[in-house]
């Protein structure tokens, strides 16, 4: 039965290709939705398809991709809406902007960790 999973990523997720890992991940899995960078640092991941396959995609989230560190996801899975006929990632700005913005954001976690 198709629904919908809504999910919010914390950690190191910016800058460190998470977006298109979860749009590789998503395709494999035959979902549809989206993602973008949130200005908190965070992910957002919106996507709709069969349960079974949302749960995959949850455990592949809370892995993330070679540099990441997800610390945190938060999750509802709900009735299907419909509203997606393929995956696509956001980005707000341009693609050269999209990436600076993401690697500040990869730079500032790590200064952080450092501190």
């Amino acid at each position: 039965m198709k629904k919908t999973l809504a999910a919010k990523v914390f950690g190191r997720v910016q800058g460190v290709s998470f977006r298109i890992f979860i749009l590789n991940k998503a395709l494999q899995l035959n979902l549809n939705g989206i993602t973008e960078n949130l200005l908190d640092g965070s992910v957002k991941v919106e996507v709709e398809g069969e349960e079974k396959n949302l749960l995959k995609l949850i455990e592949c989230i809370k892995k993330g991709p070679l540099f990441s560190k997800v610390i945190k996801v938060d999750y509802k899975i709900s009735e299907c809406e419909n509203k997606y006929s393929n995956f696509i990632i956001i980005r707000k700005n341009s693609f050269l902007k999209d990436q600076i913005k993401s690697y500040s954001s990869f730079l500032k976690s790590i200064m952080k960790k450092n501190e």
